[in-house]
Order: structure tokens, then C-alpha cells, then sequence
């Protein structure tokens, strides 16, 4: 039986900065696109659920990499909906709204390339990826054979940095919010 303990800290602290609604929508190709962070929750997650046979010396690993990858879920969602804070006027009030400073927040949202995080989303992570198209289980794999399924796990992780690496370059400065991409322990 698997059992999660939720700690209430992050595995990396996310510093405050200016809202960058461009940044956010960047970042929700991380979290739900095809090879984002949900993919790789669930893909090692139902791996792990569905393990039997003789690699179940591995099972350990394969399950323990989905449970951090849960983390990873959660902090890019936090790090999304900090970016999203406060574009424009919301301070994050326990009963504010969007907009409530008096800017219509459609002002921005104009701007942006996905909307959804105004419209849909309340100025918050989404599971969708950057053009806001949703999540899909469809991406996630799982071949009942352990070397199939670890080999298309590298593919996943590789790109999946890949696409990291790529966001921080997207950055005009070395933003610390960015850092957890690079810090996180695989």
C-alpha cells in the first residue's frame, strides 16, 4: 500500500518578484504540456501502480521518482500562480479578486498568449500546457516492460530538461524563481 505524507515546504523556496504573466504561460508548458511535470507524475506513478513480474526489485525506484515528481507538480503550480500575482492589481487577499486594485485585468490579458490564465484559470496554474490545450493522459506510457518503460522514462526526463533549459533561456535575467528547474535532484 503506498501512502503520501504531504510536508507543508516547498523542496525549493520560490522568491517573490514581479508578476510576469509571459513567464507564467511559459512555465504551463512545464507543468501540462506533453512532456511537462504532470506527464512525468503520472507516467512513473501508474508505472509503479501497475508493477508485477520480475522487475519488482525496481518497483522502490520507480515509485519513489513519481512521488517527488508530485512535488515538482506542486511547485511549478506555485511558482505559475506567484508569477500570475498581483497582474495587475490582485495583492492575494483572502476574499480579493482579480482586479480587484481597480486595473482591469483584461488589460493585461490582452497581451498575453494564453488568456486561460485570466479567463479560466482566476490568475492561477492551469493543467494545460502553453497554448492551453489540456492535459492529456494520453501522454503518459506504460509498457509492462521494464526496460521499455525506463528507456522512454530517460526520453521523457531528458526533454523535459531540455524544455527547462529553455524557459531559463527564455528569461531576461537570472531569475531565482527559475532556479528549481536546475536544483531539483533526479
Amino acid at each position: 500500500m503506498l501512502l503520501f505524507y504531504h510536508v507543508k515546504n516547498l523542496i525549493h523556496p520560490i522568491v517573490d518578484d514581479q508578476p510576469a504573466p509571459s513567464a507564467a504561460n511559459a512555465l504551463q508548458e512545464g507543468l501540462g504540456g506533453q512532456f511537462g511535470e504532470m506527464r512525468t507524475m503520472m507516467q512513473f506513478l501508474f508505472q509503479s501502480f501497475n508493477f508485477r513480474g520480475n522487475g519488482i526489485p525496481y518497483l522502490d525506484l520507480i515509485q519513489g521518482v513519481g512521488l517527488e515528481e508530485i512535488s515538482h507538480v506542486e511547485l511549478i503550480t506555485k511558482t505559475i500562480s506567484k508569477l500570475l500575482c498581483g497582474a495587475p492589481g490582485y495583492d492575494g487577499g483572502k476574499f480579493d479578486t482579480s482586479g480587484a486594485g481597480g486595473v482591469p485585468t483584461m488589460d493585461m490579458a490582452k497581451e498575453q498568449q494564453n488568456p486561460h490564465h485570466f479567463i479560466m484559470g482566476a490568475q492561477a496554474a492551469l493543467p494545460v500546457d502553453a497554448a492551453g490545450n489540456p492535459w492529456s493522459g494520453s501522454y503518459v506510457h506504460n509498457h509492462d516492460n521494464l526496460v521499455l518503460d525506463l528507456m522512454d522514462n530517460l526520453v521523457l526526463e531528458a526533454t523535459g530538461r531540455l524544455q527547462k533549459s529553455r524557459i531559463y533561456q527564455m528569461s531576461s535575467k537570472n531569475v531565482t524563481v527559475y532556479h528549481f528547474v536546475f536544483d531539483s535532484p533526479r
